[in-house]
């Protein structure tokens, strides 16, 4: 199938790679920077379908992403673009693949047979997302949307914390916010 027909963003300096998949309010697409020379990430949002809560969530979603937080463990700021349709915001591509991909699809984490589960390997990933959510945290975030979709393992089994499009940046560290959301 062709993909000419496919009417991709034109950012300058950026060429659409393809594109990842879309979310209720925007389209995640795979581009090469070629001022960088390297892979990212960017997503886009319809200034149309942004209200003021869901400004919000994108300025907060860019100024955590800004703020370098352990940038080993979670996607961080490029650049922000915008034309005449939508908002964008370049971050950094962590390679790998969504923990539910290989619960759900690939069947490669077995929970039902303990004679082919590997008890080390789910130790060490609940270990990685108990200190991911304490850096969060010790950095004064709170992060409302954990779910599989939202975790990528590399091929080292090193996870990485992505979407955060619900995070909140709080004023001390308990976290406690009055907003239902997430998943």
């Amino acid at each position: 199938m062709s993909t000419d027909n496919i009417n991709y963003p034109k950012l300058s300096g950026l060429s659409i790679i393809k594109e990842k998949y879309k979310t209720k309010n925007s389209v995640i697409y795979l581009v090469k920077n070629e001022t960088l020379n390297k892979i990212t990430i960017l997503k886009s949002i319809s200034k149309n379908s942004l209200s003021q809560k869901s400004y919000e969530m994108l300025k907060r979603e860019r100024d955590f992403y800004s703020s370098n937080v352990s940038p080993e463990l979670f996607p961080t700021f490029i650049n922000p673009y915008k034309d005449d349709k939508n908002l964008y915001i370049e971050m950094s591509f962590i390679e790998g693949v969504n923990l539910s991909k290989l619960l759900v699809d690939e069947h490669i984490l077995n929970f039902s047979d303990p004679n082919k589960s590997n008890i080390n390997l789910y130790l060490n990933l609940i270990s990685q997302i108990i200190y991911m959510i304490y850096l969060l945290h010790s950095n004064n975030y709170c992060y409302r949307d954990l779910k599989l979709n939202n975790l990528i393992i590399n091929k080292s089994l090193k996870l990485f914390l992505i979407d955060f499009g619900f995070v909140k940046k709080l004023d001390n560290t308990e976290c406690k916010t009055e907003t239902i959301c997430g998943t």
